[in-house]
């Protein structure tokens, strides 16, 4: 009995779970606190740019129809014979303004009628030894120094016009040639014409001028008058340079 008590197989698991024991009741005694940090919020990461004043442009898009700034129907005042017809009295025909176009013998004398304004022979209601009637219809002439194209726009896209009226007129304007000191038109934007499924680069610098009371009938859509100096190109330098022509409210249109 006492060889057991003092036998060291005895004891020796019994120091080694006290030992254990003691050791971690000391760990648990002196573990480390943990610190609270403050409580940190980041915000979203963003960058900064720095604003400034810019006049960017503006690009419209939409389609119009073409139509003769200047029409008339070129017609008789007196009856009569037919007795010449210009060369340049034929449909497609280009005239210059007093160019003379056919004469008309009545008896033994003669009335001569000129161009009134540069133009086209749009059609030819006439021949050489015809007898008219006075205020018989003769021919179609069409103008050529100007066209004019109706532009059709939403009217989301209205706001995007600009406010502020021009005072002055191109000094190739249709009105400054009639005469006209001030602008009676609501806008001066800048626009570029071209063809629609035509593969070459064709275009024609425009200024979109005022805007019609009515609105299409179908689309409900605001139209606009747009208009082409020299449609047919026929001022046009063989070294003269296309350029695009851009600003604010530019327009960018496509003749049907």
């Amino acid at each position: 009995m006492w060889k057991k008590i003092f036998n060291l197989k005895f004891w020796l698991p019994i120091l080694v779970l006290s030992l254990g024991a003691g050791i971690t009741m000391a760990l648990l005694k002196n573990k480390p606190t943990a610190r609270k940090k403050a409580n940190f919020q980041r915000g979203k990461l963003v960058d900064v740019i720095e604003a400034k004043l810019s006049n960017p442009q503006i690009e419209v898009r939409t389609h119009g129809r073409v139509k003769a700034a200047q029409k008339i129907v070129l017609s008789a005042r007196i009856g009569g014979e037919v007795i010449w017809i210009s060369p340049n009295l034929s449909e497609g025909s280009f005239f210059k303004k007093n160019d003379l176009l056919l004469s008309i013998g009545i008896r033994q004398s003669q009335s001569r009628l000129k161009a009134p304004f540069n133009g086209v022979v749009q059609m030819k209601n006439v021949d050489l030894g015809q007898y008219v009637n006075p205020g018989s219809q003769l021919a179609t002439l069409l103008g050529s120094d100007f066209a004019e194209v109706v532009i059709d726009l939403p009217m989301s896209r209205l706001d995007w016009l600009p406010k502020q009226l021009s005072k002055e007129l191109p000094a190739k304007s249709s009105e400054k040639l009639a005469g006209q000191s001030k602008s009676t038109n609501q806008y001066q934007i800048p626009a570029v014409i071209t063809l629609a499924g035509i593969n070459s680069a064709s275009a024609w610098p425009a200024v979109v001028k005022r805007q019609l009371l009515e609105l299409t009938p179908r689309g409900m859509m605001v139209q606009l008058i747009a208009e082409v100096i020299d449609p047919f190109q026929l001022n046009i330098s063989p070294r003269r340079n296309d350029k695009g022509i851009s600003g604010n409210g530019a327009f960018e249109i496509k003749k049907e």
